[in-house]
C-alpha cells in the first residue's frame, strides 16, 4: 500500500511522466502476454504495473491543471478520505449493490468490479488504489511533506540504493519473469517427471 502512495509522491519529480506511463503500458502488456502464456494460474491481467500505467496517466492530466498549493493541501485530505472510505463497511455495502450491475461489463475488472470467474495472480484495480496514488501526488505540497523532506535531506544515501531506485522498474519487471520461470520449471517440468 505504501508504495502506491510513494509512487504518487514520486510523480512530482518526474519530468517525463507521460513517456514513463507509456513505457509502463508496454511492460504491462508484455507481463500479461507472458504470464498468460505460462499458465492460467500465473496470469496477470491488471497487476501493479498496469495500475501504475493508469495512475501516471491520470496524474499527468492532473498536473496540467493549475492548482494552488492551498487547494492541493485540501485535495490531499479529500483523496485520503476517499481511500479510507473505500476500506470501510459502508463501501463494502455499496459495492454489493453496485457490483452485480457492473461486473459483467467487459473489462470492468480494471475499475475494481471483477466478474465471478475473473482471476489475476497480481491485482490492483483502479478503485480503490487510484485515490491513494493521487493522495500521494497531492501530499508532495503539504507542510508534512516539507517537514519530512527537511529532516531527511542531509542524510547520505548509498550509491547502491540510488542505483536500485533508478532501475526499480527493470528490477521489478525482471523479478516477476525470473520467479515465474523458476516456478514453471519446478512445478511443470521437474515435479511432473516424478
Amino acid at each position: 500500500m505504501s508504495f502506491i502512495f510513494l509512487s504518487g509522491i514520486s510523480a512530482n519529480y518526474s519530468k517525463k511522466i507521460l513517456k514513463h506511463s507509456f513505457s509502463l503500458c508496454i511492460i504491462a502488456c508484455i507481463i500479461t502476454l507472458s504470464t498468460s502464456l505460462l499458465s492460467d494460474d500465473l496470469a496477470i491481467y491488471f497487476g501493479v504495473i498496469h495500475f501504475f500505467y493508469v495512475s501516471n496517466f491520470f496524474i499527468y492530466f492532473i498536473n496540467k491543471i493549475k492548482i494552488s498549493d492551498y487547494t492541493k493541501n485540501i485535495l490531499f485530505f479529500v483523496f485520503l478520505t476517499i481511500f479510507i472510505f473505500f476500506k470501510t463497511p459502508y463501501y463494502t455495502n455499496l459495492y454489493t449493490i453496485i457490483s452485480p450491475k457492473i461486473k459483467n461489463i467487459p473489462f470492468s475488472f480494471i475499475l475494481g468490479f471483477p466478474s465471478d470467474t475473473f482471476y489475476s495472480s497480481d491485482y490492483f484495480p483502479i478503485i480503490p488504489w487510484i485515490s491513494l496514488s493521487i493522495c500521494g501526488y497531492f501530499f508532495y505540497n503539504t507542510k508534512i511533506h516539507l517537514y519530512l523532506e527537511n529532516i531527511f535531506k542531509n542524510i547520505s544515501v548509498s550509491k547502491l540504493f540510488i542505483l536500485i531506485s533508478k532501475k526499480s522498474l527493470l528490477i521489478y519487471s525482471l523479478h516477476q519473469i525470473i520467479i515465474y520461470a523458476i516456478l514453471y520449471i519446478i512445478f511443470e517440468i521437474f515435479l511432473k517427471s516424478f
